[in-house]
C-alpha cells in the first residue's frame, strides 16, 4: 500500500527557513519518473490556482524495510501554508494515479482550505508593522501575541488593535535558548533554567515533562512543540525561555520562533528512526540542527563532539558560531576547533574547562556538581558541560553558573524520572527513563558506581512502535547491565497495535540469546509491581532499576508511602 503524508511546516524546518507544506510518499515499489510527475501535476494545479510556481524540494530517502520513499518540501505564504499541504498531497496522488477526485474538486478543496486560513488585513497590518520595527510576533487561531514575554502583548484575534494604538516601546525580545538532541533535553533544559534563575531571571522553561514558569509547574505534560513556545512566551512575568524542542514537532510542525539567543543539540543516537523519511543518524542530526538555524549571527550553536552524527552536520544554514564540548580535550573535533581559534569545553584534572584562543579557564570541579554522582554518571557530565557552554554564551555570569550547577540534583522534585536515587531496607532503587540504548547504557555506568556487590534487578518495558529489531538491540543493551534479573512489562497505554504480551516475549527472546537463563526473566503487570515483587526478596546490598517510562508519578507517590529515602 502506498502511504502519503502531507503537512504544513509553519516556520523553520529540515527543507526552508520559513513556512512549507512537506510531504512524504512512500510507494508499494519504485516508480520512475515519480518525481517529475509530481512536479509537473503540482505546477498544474498552482498554475489553475493562479499561484506563482514554486521549486519542490526532493529529498529521497531508503525506508527502514528497504523500500523506496521521497520527501517534497513546497515553500509558501504562512497564510496559505495549509492550503499548500493540501495541493501538495493532491499533486502525489495525481502523479500516481491514485487520486479519487476530479482535477476540479481538487482545486475546490485547495481554495476552501485557502479561504478558510486567509489572515485578515487588519492582522496582515499588524504583523507586517511588526516585522518593520524588528519586533516578533506569534500568531495562532485563537490570539496575536507582539514581542516576548515581559516585553510582549497578546491581543484576541477577534479584538485587534490598529498599528497606531500599539505601545511599540514596550515591546521587544527576551533572551531564548533551545535545547535538543536525542537524550538529555529535559536534564539540560531544566539545568539551563536553574543557573537562568541564579542569574535573577524569571525562567519559563517547557519539556515532555510540561511548562515550567520560575520553577513552578503551569502545564502537565509532553509540551515540546509550538503550543508550549507560545505559552512560556505569552507569560507576562518571563524574562527567560529555555525552550525543549521534540523531534516530532519539529518534523511535524516547524519552528515557531525564526531567531533566538542560542542553541544546544546534546546528542544523537537510534531512537525514533524510520518516522518522516528520517532513516539514519545522519539524517537525524540534521533534523536536531534546525534549532541552529535560528541562532541570531552574535549567539552560540552548543553541540556535542562526542556524538559522531553531530560531526557530519551541514552547517551551511548556521549564522551563528559553533560551540563544541566532549568529555576529554584530546576529542579531534573539539582539539581542532579550539587550535583554530574556536570555543570548546571538556573535562580535565576533574574540572569543568572553558578553552578559547586565550587559553584554558577551569570553571568548577566535577565533585560538586551533584547530578553527576561524582563524575559516575557521565551522560549528566556531557549535560554540565553543554549547558555551562550554553549559559555562558547567553551571557550569564560564572558565579551563577557554578551556584545553579552545585544546586541542581538528581532528585524526584528537582529532576524527576532521571537517576533518582533511594534506599529502602539498605536497598537502593534508582528511578530512570532510560528508553533507548545509549539512555540504557549511560545507566549502566551510574548503576556500576552504585552496586555494592547485591544482586542487580532490572525492571522494563517498551511502546509497540518500535521494530523487533530495534526490540533485540534493546535486550543487548539490558543484558549489558549484567543483571541477575529482568523484570518485563507491557506499556498498556502504548501498545500501539501489538497484542498484549508481545513487546516482552521479544525482549524476553533477545535476553535469552545474550545469556540471562529464563528463570531471570519475569512477567510484571506493570512498574508499580517491580517494586514489590523485588523488595519481598531483596536483601541488603542489592540494586532495583526502574526504568520507569510511563508510571513515574505512581512509581514515586508508592515509594514515598513505602517510606523509601532519597539519597
Amino acid at each position: 500500500m502506498t502511504h502519503i503524508y502531507a503537512r504544513a511546516l509553519i516556520g523553520p524546518n529540515l527543507f526552508t527557513s520559513g513556512p512549507a507544506a512537506v510531504a512524504e510518499v512512500e510507494p508499494e515499489r519504485e516508480v520512475e519518473g515519480l518525481d517529475e510527475a509530481i512536479l509537473r501535476e503540482h505546477r498544474a494545479l498552482s498554475s489553475a490556482l493562479g499561484w506563482a510556481p514554486v521549486d519542490l524540494l526532493l529529498r529521497p530517502y531508503t525506508r527502514t524495510d528497504g523500500g523506496p520513499g521521497l520527501s517534497l518540501a513546497a515553500p509558501s505564504p504562512v497564510d496559505r501554508i495549509e492550503a499548500a499541504a493540501v495541493l501538495l498531497e493532491r499533486a502525489i496522488r495525481r502523479a500516481l494515479n491514485i487520486s479519487e477526485s476530479s482535477i476540479t474538486a481538487d482545486l475546490e478543496a485547495i481554495r476552501a482550505e485557502e479561504e478558510d486560513e486567509r489572515r485578515s488585513p487588519e492582522l496582515r497590518a499588524l504583523v507586517e508593522a511588526a516585522q518593520a520595527r524588528g519586533v516578533p510576533d506569534l500568531v495562532d487561531d485563537d490570539a496575536l501575541t507582539l514581542g516576548q514575554g515581559i516585553r510582549g502583548k497578546t491581543w484576541p484575534r477577534k479584538q485587534l488593535p490598529s498599528p497606531a494604538e500599539i505601545p511599540w516601546d514596550s515591546l521587544g525580545r527576551v533572551p531564548i535558548a533551545l535545547i535538543t538532541g536525542t537524550n538529555g533535553k529535559t536534564t539540560s533544559t531544566r539545568l539551563l533554567a536553574r543557573i537562568a534563575r541564579h542569574a535573577g531571571f524569571c525562567v519559563g522553561n517547557t519539556s515532555t515533562d510540561g511548562v515550567v514558569v520560575d520553577e513552578a509547574l503551569i502545564e502537565p505534560g509532553d509540551w515540546t512543540g509550538p503550543g508550549a513556545t507560545r505559552m512560556v512566551l505569552r507569560r507576562r512575568d518571563v524574562d527567560f525561555a529555555a525552550l525543549e524542542i521534540a523531534r516530532g514537532g519539529l518534523l511535524r510542525r516547524g519552528l515557531v520562533l525564526d531567531r533566538v539567543d542560542a542553541a544546544l543539540v546534546t546528542n544523537i543516537s537510534d531512537d525514533h528512526l524510520g518516522d518522516y523519511g528520517i532513516t539514519d543518524l545522519e539524517a537525524m542530526a540534521q533534523v536536531k540542527a534546525i534549532v541552529g538555524s535560528v541562532v541570531h549571527a552574535e549567539g552560540r550553536v552548543v553541540m556535542g563532539a562526542d556524538s559522531a552524527p553531530l560531526r557530519t552536520v551541514d552547517t551551511s544554514r548556521l549564522r551563528a558560531p559553533i560551540v563544541w564540548f566532549a568529555l576529554r580535550r584530546d576529542n579531534p573535533t573539539l582539539r581542532a576547533h579550539i587550535a583554530g581559534g574556536g570555543e570548546g569545553w571538556f573535562v580535565a584534572d576533574g574540572e569543568l574547562v572553558r578553552a578559547d584562543c586565550l587559553g584554558e579557564r577551569p570553571l568548577i570541579e566535577v565533585p560538586a556538581i551533584p547530578c553527576t554522582i561524582g563524575g559516575a554518571a557521565r551522560h549528566n557530565l556531557l549535560n554540565a558541560l553543554g549547558v555551562a557552554a550554553l549559559a555562558h554564551s547567553l551571557g550569564i555570569p560564572d558565579r551563577a553558573i557554578c551556584d545553579g550547577l552545585r544546586s541542581f540534583r538528581s532528585t524526584a522534585e528537582e529532576n524527576p524520572g532521571r537517576i533518582n536515587c533511594y534506599s529502602l531496607n539498605g536497598v537502593t532503587i534508582v528511578l530512570d527513563f532510560a528508553h533507548n540504548n545509549a539512555g540504557i547504557l549511560a545507566l549502566g555506568e551510574v548503576l556500576q558506581a552504585l552496586r555494592k556487590g547485591g544482586r542487580l534487578t532490572v525492571a522494563f518495558g517498551m511502546a509497540g512502535d518500535r521494530s523487533e529489531d530495534d526490540l533485540r538491540e534493546l535486550s543487548r543493551s539490558l543484558a549489558s547491565l549484567q543483571p541477575d534479573e529482568v523484570l518485563l512489562r507491557d506499556q498498556k497505554a502504548h501498545l500501539r497495535g501489538r497484542a498484549r504480551g508481545e513487546v516482552p516475549a521479544i525482549l524476553r527472546r533477545g535476553l535469552a540469546d545474550e545469556g540471562l537463563p529464563q528463570a531471570a526473566l519475569i512477567d510484571v503487570d506493570d512498574e508499580v509491581e517491580s517494586i514489590d515483587r523485588t523488595l519481598a526478596q531483596a536483601k541488603p546490598g542489592d540494586l532495583l532499576a526502574i526504568l520507569a517510562h510511563t508510571q513515574r508519578d505512581e512509581v514515586i507517590a508508592h515509594l514515598d508511602k513505602l517510606g523509601a529515602q532519597p539519597l
